[in-house]
């Protein structure tokens, strides 16, 4: 899969907020960025255009396997998701089609 990025950026399709800092509420993180307030107005005003948003805790490998496996399919088809899935040799924990 190659990844293009254009010149300038349009409305994102999606929107994958990272975790990490919620429990220990450190001053870097998701729990930070959610007490300064600008990531919960940026993702409302992304919200009514992006096609998707996701998150996932930091430290759930499987979890964020099976994200990026459910990501892969809904973008380039099942097929594509379960050929990942064998290369990198995951049972995803939920299957894909």
């Amino acid at each position: 899969m190659q990844l293009q990025v254009a010149e300038a950026l349009g409305q994102a399709d999606g929107v994958i907020v990272p975790g990490g800092g919620w429990l220990n509420r450190a001053a870097e993180g998701a729990w930070a960025q959610a007490q300064r307030g600008v990531l919960p107005a940026t993702l409302a005003a992304l919200a009514p255009s992006a096609r998707w948003m996701a998150s996932v805790c930091t430290g759930a490998l499987s979890a964020g396997l099976d994200l990026g496996l459910w990501l892969t399919e809904r973008e380039l088809g099942a097929a594509t998701a379960n050929r990942v899935a064998a290369t990198i040799e995951y049972r995803p924990q939920t299957p894909t089609r």
